[in-house]
Order: C-alpha cells, then sequence, then structure tokens
C-alpha cells in the first residue's frame, strides 16, 4: 500500500503539481498493478497529458471523465 502525506504550498505556476504529484503518480503507473483514481480538482492539462501517456506505455487502461473541456 503506498500512503504518502505531503503539504506543498508555493504559488501559482512554481510546479506544485509536476514536482509534487506527477512523479508520485508516474511511478505508480509503471511500478504497481492496482488501479489507480486521480481526481484533479484543478484540470492541469499538462499534468492529464503526462499521465494518459504513461498509461499508455505501460499498457495500462486510461480513462478520463472531465466536466470541462475534453481531452483525448
Amino acid at each position: 500500500m503506498y500512503f504518502p502525506h505531503k503539504h506543498i504550498i508555493g504559488s501559482l505556476g512554481t510546479g506544485k503539481t509536476t514536482l509534487g504529484l506527477e512523479t508520485d503518480v508516474l511511478h505508480l503507473i509503471y511500478c504497481s498493478v492496482c488501479p489507480l483514481l486521480i481526481l484533479d480538482c484543478k484540470g492541469d492539462l499538462a499534468f492529464l497529458q503526462s499521465v494518459h501517456a504513461a498509461a499508455r506505455r505501460s499498457g495500462r487502461a486510461f480513462k478520463c471523465f472531465s466536466i470541462g473541456d475534453s481531452f483525448e
């Protein structure tokens, strides 16, 4: 099981999602077999694209639901 606790503080656009969340998510995509559910309330498109590409490279299914812009 993976239960990290993090508290990341920073101004807008300083890379909090990339440095704090994306690295952990990519590690889990490549190193675990369990399903992942990622809730991104901010709607960071770059983060979503990175996770989608990693899932595709690792042969894992990727499904996205958004109330905003569509993503393919």
